[in-house]
């Protein structure tokens, strides 16, 4: 009975998409709890520098997709779910098991995008990317040549490669995903750790990290082979115009959307590691790597789930509102234990290891703690409005909370320096962008800020605001 019970419990966690995401964030946290430690021991400021810059660059990819990885994911689900209206989709009352006309124009679409974006990929990191890294880069150096090269082609590789993701995040095959993420991040930390121990070359480590993307790549390509074996036996050669006329402008709106919110705040990052001394840069940009690990597993509740809500809008409405609710709790209380964590215990454990670079202040890095919160807040309840209505709306909002960011940026970055970015971000977003999504949410769901929100996202808010306005205290007295 009790071997049945743990059999039951191991196959449900093995199969959760929400806890394998959790586990292959972990493990792939691994590059910041035991590779980034053993660099800021064992580099100079300057290296150190050079390195998250080179993260930081490279996390740009995601922004090449111009957003057809999630649009074109969100219409593999509608597809599976036997949705036969994809402009309106309140009028997919009755469906049938799956609309294979629809996930055949999809895959055709998205094989002639994804083909397209690799050649600007090529064209654009080749010149603008190597442009930027002429200060970081020393390419008479061979080790740093390949480095370079390694970026550039895993790189391009990887948004190629978002053709064979989007197939399997539509076919909400998150926690087969997910498993083998862990299994190749674990790998990669292995590999990292020996690099380290053997040649203590920051090179090779950047070759290591860039190899693994493009292994990644390979397995996704090969984990989606079955499904486009079933789609390709009854694709038409021609691309349906009729289904690229929905998905086009709402992806191109999606990557609007992220040029102006994500894109955004790498560019103002890129522009103070240019401008500002090592030190500092390295310190901000440390911070940044952290915030960043922080996002992505506090992703983890909502996120994995996103393809099931996405079938669950056509086929079982009942159940979505609860769950919904559910996923954000946990997205809000992972993000507050992982913001005071680092707050609580960055600066000793840096002092412990000898870190030739320093964390940012207390207070910088709960106002960056603040601003992940909104972000994720406002990214959370844009997800809603996508995947319910299958509308997007935050190029708009966007638009306004943008220009409201970069004028606070111009007009306060001489007097309040690196402060300036996440207080620009966080006000840019209140100002317009977050309330606005929140409140169509609201709306459709017949309920109000309060109701909705009264037990995950006020507690949070408010505990943050008190620790925040204590430091800020401790900081003017």
């Amino acid at each position: 009975m009790i071997k049945d019970r743990i059999l039951s419990l191991f196959k449900r966690a093995y199969n959760s998409s929400t806890f394998t995401s959790w586990v292959s964030i972990l493990v792939k946290g691994g590059n910041t709890v035991f590779i980034l430690p053993l660099i800021l021991n064992g580099f100079g400021v300057q290296e150190v520098n050079t390195y998250l810059f080179l993260l930081l660059l490279f996390s740009i990819k995601d922004m090449f997709d111009l957003g057809f990885l999630n649009n074109i994911a969100r219409f593999y689900s509608y597809a599976l779910s036997g949705a036969y209206n994809i402009r309106n989709l309140d009028k997919n009352k009755e469906t049938i098991s799956v609309n294979q006309k629809l996930l055949n124009s999809v895959h055709k679409i998205s094989a002639k995008l994804y083909f397209g974006l690799l050649l600007l990929s090529v064209l654009i990191v080749g010149t603008v990317g190597t442009y930027l890294v002429l200060d970081f880069i020393d390419f008479s150096q061979l080790d740093q040549l390949i480095a370079w090269l390694f970026h550039v082609l895993a790189m391009c590789l990887w948004i190629y490669g978002n053709k064979d993701l989007s197939l399997l995040i539509g076919y909400n095959k998150i926690a087969l995903l997910r498993r083998w993420d862990t299994l190749l991040s674990l790998v990669q930390i292995i590999f990292s750790l020996g690099l380290l121990l053997l040649f203590n070359n920051i090179w090779y480590l950047l070759i290591n990290y860039y190899s693994w993307h493009m292994v990644i790549v390979y397995r996704n390509a090969k984990l989606s082979h079955k499904y486009q074996i079933r789609i390709y036996e009854s694709t038409s050669p021609k691309v349906d115009l009729y289904v690229f006329r929905i998905i086009w402008p709402r992806a191109l709106k999606s990557f609007f959307s992220g040029l102006l919110s994500m894109g955004l705040a790498q560019i103002m990052a890129i522009f103070y590691a240019n401008i500002s001394d090592a030190k500092s840069s390295s310190s901000y940009m440390l911070a940044l790597r952290i915030a960043d690990q922080i996002k992505q597993i506090s992703r983890a509740p909502f996120y994995s789930k996103v393809p099931k809500f996405a079938q669950s809008v056509v086929k079982d409405r009942a159940s979505m509102f609860g769950d919904i609710r559910r996923s954000m709790t946990l997205s809000y209380g992972v993000l507050l234990i992982t913001v005071l964590l680092v707050y609580l215990f960055s600066a000793p454990i840096l002092e412990l290891i000898s870190s030739s670079t320093k964390f940012v202040s207390r207070d910088l890095w709960l106002i960056i703690g603040f601003s992940i919160l909104i972000e994720r807040f406002t990214s959370m309840h844009n997800q809603m409005v996508l995947f319910t209505r299958n509308m997007v709306l935050s190029h708009k909002a966007l638009l306004i909370s943008s220009l409201v960011n970069l004028v606070l940026v111009i007009l306060f970055f001489d007097k309040l320096g690196v402060y300036i970015f996440p207080i620009g971000l966080t006000m840019g977003y209140l100002s317009f962008y977050s309330w606005y999504v929140a409140y169509r949410n609201y709306r459709f769901f017949n309920s109000s800020f309060f109701r909705f929100e009264k037990f995950h996202f006020v507690p949070v808010v408010v505990l943050m605001i008190v620790l925040l306005a204590f430091e800020l205290l401790n900081t003017l007295l």
